[in-house]
């Protein structure tokens, strides 16, 4: 049970196998001769380092990461573990004995204060050669690049590998533009896949001779004769620029687990979100450049959405990392809170020494650390039900690896979309991960651009659709499977629907329903589509298609007789496979008409929660429920409004809710937040059971000592209290809690004594009598309050009790 909103804990414990003392917060005036000699006394065991799922587990226990770049200086150990960071950062740029023994040192200065380690390997370190100058190329295939890093990666690994505080290696300095991409490589990679210069050609629909003629300019130039100027060639280009990173990424993650299989190896500095979804699983997660603490212009800040795409639907370990001498404490502590809701298990930042002489910046860390160890409130792992299939290839360079004409697509769309929506988060997948995860979790998936789709990707596919999944596609899925624009792979065609498709031009136009279909409640028929940045939701390149079977051609050009594109909907098993037969998300975006309603009832029909209020799929706020029941909300720094959301769950469970209180006695929970920036709310070991009317229940205090809630009647007006949302007044109610131990909350034995008192608040002169209340054999204490507005305090009646063990059901 993670609980715990009320009691503000000081010390931070990471490593749980160690004495349970301070780590990484450390009151200035506190003397540490204690500390050395149960250091002395108690030498630390190694620290056990797991990763399950998107979270690092130390020792059993969840675990956030916060550390900083740029610590050098032994003597500066206790002030770093003061700000609040509780992993120390040892970047090694040069495997020779000195450094290797400074790194030693200092990492065992961290450890006599409890702070775990990351090493940073430098990979720039393999580039060097015998003079020490930047010569060794990047590549994957040299096998002097491979002994270099080799080399760098036995010494750095062999080292340091046994100190007992070390939590993983971090590689850092790889990007897709250090890799020597060469027409002479493009050529090998070529004659991997082809084998023979006649297979080529038939798949490009060119006429080379022999492999040594191509170029990496070769695919615009094949491609420039195809309907819209891009095809197979093309997409083999990408391929291989991909490919060859990922072959880069391998080598690095391979040579070090080679050298120690018990760490965490995370790739550091990704400065795109496509490298976000180059990484296999020989690493244990990523850190993003992309989601900057900058703020965003629909509120929150810029590129969040790369937090979700590093963690690939929980499947990844996700850090954010941004620079301490360019952000400000309070856009650090905001940031780091929206990261942290995403999903983040850690954060990053570069450079120590601005952090060092900034009290502003420190005292955000620490309330980070207190939120995730004084609180145990994070990390934690985002419930999602909605996702995006992520391919690499269009968007630009910042979202693909192919030289397109220009293309907002996907782009445009996971901005829109990259706080999530009024219903919750987006995952974001790729190709190689669909025949490995339940797909059936989410209720609809869109795939934007999916050019390659594999046999067995699209039988996962398949599957997933028959088993009541909704699969939205654009046209160009499986083009390079197909060969052509023309036609669809076979068993995508039968998924779909379309039988043809003829490639023609047109000026900006739009849709309109033709027949309404029960997947989108809020678009009738002959409700129009339209499109700001163009005149028109659709132009340019657009396929008017021919369909096989019972395929519904639910919307498609509103003039009469005119060759058009068409968005079908297909019924397959249980489950909907829509298609458009255009570049859906090229040009019609959020703000045109439509566009929330299309998409809106699609990820609506799975809800986790709910934003409610307001209009349109898109709101200020965002909002997450956790794996655990938790409900997460952030709020932009101009937000003036309370936010209710309605949460998937049982509707008595009372929730401690941070800036904020609850609505009880309905189906499901619904909370009211209140306050800019990160706000959560934890469910609690307490059932509400209402017998009438539907009170707001707030919890001022839960902890081992007391249970303090303030309740009001219905009808009790809202109102801020500092910008907190509060009830007062209200009519007559009236409840029964049903209370269950909690050992890391309020614990109890069976049979032991509380003491209930009142407050009434709407009549402070009239005095309500306490009771005492005795809790059931197993565990149970049930107090039943009534009344209209009340302070309700619960706590052990004569001496108190020692906590028993937590009680299930």
């Amino acid at each position: 049970m993670r609980t715990g909103l009320a009691i503000l804990v000081v010390v931070l414990v990471v490593m749980l196998s160690w004495p349970a003392h301070v780590l990484g917060q450390i009151e200035p005036d506190e003397d540490l001769e204690e500390m050395e000699a149960v250091s002395e006394a108690s030498p630390a065991e190694p620290v056990v380092v797991e990763k399950r799922g998107n979270l690092v587990f130390a020792d059993g226990a969840p675990l956030l990461l916060m550390w900083a770049r740029g610590l050098t200086d032994m003597e500066e150990v206790e002030a770093y573990a003061e700000a609040g960071l509780n992993v120390l950062h040892i970047e090694i740029s040069w495997a020779d004995e000195e450094s290797l023994a400074a790194a030693d040192e200092l990492m065992a200065a961290g450890e006599d204060l409890y702070l775990g380690s990351l090493v940073g390997l430098d990979a720039s370190a393999a580039e060097l050669d015998e003079n020490d100058e930047f010569t060794i190329a990047a590549h994957p295939r040299s096998s002097v690049y491979q002994n270099q890093v080799r080399s760098f990666v036995s010494a750095t690994v062999s080292a340091l590998r046994d100190r007992p505080g070390l939590f993983g290696w971090i590689v850092e300095g790889l990007s897709p533009e250090i890799v020597p991409y060469s027409d002479a490589d493009f050529q090998r990679w070529l004659r991997e896949v082809y084998e023979d210069i006649k297979n080529l050609n038939e798949a490009w629909s060119s006429r080379f001779s022999n492999f040594s003629e191509i170029s990496q300019d070769s695919p615009a130039e094949v491609d420039a004769f195809l309907e819209g100027q891009f095809g197979r060639a093309t997409i083999d280009l990408g391929l291989y620029r991909y490919w060859l990173y990922r072959e880069l990424l391998d080598l690095w993650a391979s040579e070090i687990a080679a050298a120690d299989a018990n760490h965490l190896i995370i790739l550091g500095d990704q400065v795109d979100f496509r490298s976000l979804t180059v990484p296999s699983d020989s690493y244990d997660g990523m850190i993003s450049l992309a989601a900057e603490p900058a703020p965003a212009a629909g509120g929150g800040f810029i590129g969040i959405e790369a937090i979700d795409m590093a963690r690939r639907g929980n499947h990844f370990l996700a850090f954010g990392f941004a620079d301490a001498a360019e952000v400000s404490a309070a856009t650090l502590y905001d940031w780091a809170g929206e990261c942290l809701l995403h999903g983040a298990t850690g954060i990053g930042l570069d450079g120590w020494a601005s952090i060092r002489n900034d009290a502003g910046l420190q005292n955000a860390l620490v309330r980070l650390n207190d939120l995730a160890v004084g609180l145990d409130l994070f990390p934690r792992t985002p419930q999602v039900e909605a996702a995006f299939l992520y391919e690499p290839f269009t968007g630009g360079e910042d979202y693909g690896f192919c030289d397109f004409p220009p293309s907002a697509e996907p782009g445009i769309l996971f901005q829109t979309f990259g706080r999530g929506t009024r219903f919750g988060l987006m995952d974001y997948l790729t190709a190689d991960m669909l025949t490995d995860i339940n797909l059936n979790r989410y209720g609809v998936i869109f795939a934007p651009r999916a050019l390659t789709i594999s046999p067995l990707s699209q039988q996962a596919l398949i599957e997933y659709v028959s088993g009541g999944g909704i699969l939205v596609a654009d046209w160009g899925i499986g083009l390079y499977e197909s060969r052509t624009l023309n036609l669809l792979p076979e068993a995508l065609a039968d998924l779909f629907g379309p039988r043809y498709i003829a490639p023609i031009y047109s000026n900006p136009f739009d849709l309109v329903v033709m027949e309404s279909d029960p997947l989108f409640p809020s678009m009738p028929e002959q409700a129009m589509t339209s499109g700001r940045r163009e005149g028109g939701a659709f132009s340019g390149l657009i396929g008017d298609v021919w369909t096989m079977g019972d395929v519904k051609e639910f919307m498609t050009r509103h003039e009469f007789g005119a060759r058009s594109p068409s968005i079908l909907i297909n019924n397959f098993g249980a489950g909907h496979a829509i298609f458009a037969s255009a570049p859906l998300w090229e040009n019609w975006q959020s703000g045109d008409a439509l566009f929330d309603e299309f998409h809106g009832d699609l990820i609506g029909r799975r809800r986790p929660v709910t934003i409610m209020g307001g209009e349109g799929l898109f709101t200020p706020a965002e909002a997450v429920l956790f794996d655990d029941g938790a409900v997460g909300l952030f709020q932009p720094a101009t937000s003036r409004l309370f936010s209710q959301v309605l949460s998937r769950g049982d509707g008595s469970t009372l929730f401690q809710v941070d800036s904020g209180l609850q609505l009880a006695g309905g189906s499901q929970p619904y909370l009211i937040f209140g306050g800019a920036g990160m706000n959560i709310a934890v469910p609690l070991p307490i059932r509400v059971l209402v017998e009438e009317g539907r009170p707001f229940l707030q919890v001022q205090e839960y902890g081992s000592e007391a249970i303090v809630l303030e309740i009001h009647g219905p009808q009790a007006s809202l109102v801020s209290r500092d910008g907190v949302p509060a009830a007062e007044g209200g009519g007559e109610f009236s409840l029964t809690l049903l209370i269950r131990s909690d050992s890391q909350g309020y614990g109890f034995s069976g049979g032991s004594s509380h003491l209930v008192s009142f407050v009434n608040l709407s009549d402070e002169e009239e005095e309500i009598p306490s009771v005492e209340v005795e809790a059931s054999a197993d565990g149970v204490l049930e107090v039943t309050v009534f009344g209209t507005a009340l302070e309700v305090t619960i706590e052990p009646a004569g001496i108190a009790v020692e906590p028993a063990a937590d009680f299930t059901e």
